[in-house]
């Protein structure tokens, strides 16, 4: 595999995810797309004016993109030049499963790694789970990986 992909919402799976995709991309001689998508809630227009103390006016849609792509630069910081080297980053809008599928088809990805939170099935059956619907729909196979897996033991 040389084409990885790792969807992040900036959590703490997502921060073991990554540490997972540079493990086995420096194995593989593998690079890596790192993506974020955000989403404004569905109630608020795209072209919404947000009023900032001291700033210009800007879209809503304007100040998301720039602080999803000033958290993407946080999330990156500890990788050192050689890890660096073999990222991309896309911070896109949208609906994160349809997004994340669309980045994985659009650059052949050969793996999705991504984190997850291991909610409940109870949880799941009400509220899904991103990481759940794109194991379901991903055209390639799909590395989860959860900061506590010790924790389902005792939910089981």
């Amino acid at each position: 595999m040389t084409r990885l992909l790792v969807p992040t919402d900036f959590s703490e799976t997502s921060r073991l995810a990554l540490g997972y995709a540079l493990f086995l991309a420096e194995r593989w001689d593998a690079s890596i797309e790192v993506l974020h998508v955000w989403q404004l809630p569905a109630y608020v227009s795209p072209d919404l004016t947000l009023w900032r103390a001291g700033a210009r006016e800007r879209p809503l849609h304007e100040v998301a993109a720039a602080e999803s792509g000033a958290r993407m630069d946080e999330f990156l910081r500890p990788l050192d030049d050689a890890q660096r080297r073999r990222v991309t980053v896309h911070v896109r809008s949208g609906e994160p499963v349809d997004v994340i599928l669309e980045q994985a088809a659009s650059s052949a990805a050969e793996l999705i790694v991504m984190g997850t939170q291991g909610r409940s099935a109870f949880s799941q059956l009400f509220m899904g789970s991103v990481a759940e619907r794109v194991v379901r729909r991903a055209a390639c196979p799909v590395l989860t990986v959860r900061a506590h897996p010790e924790d389902d033991a005792r939910e089981g």
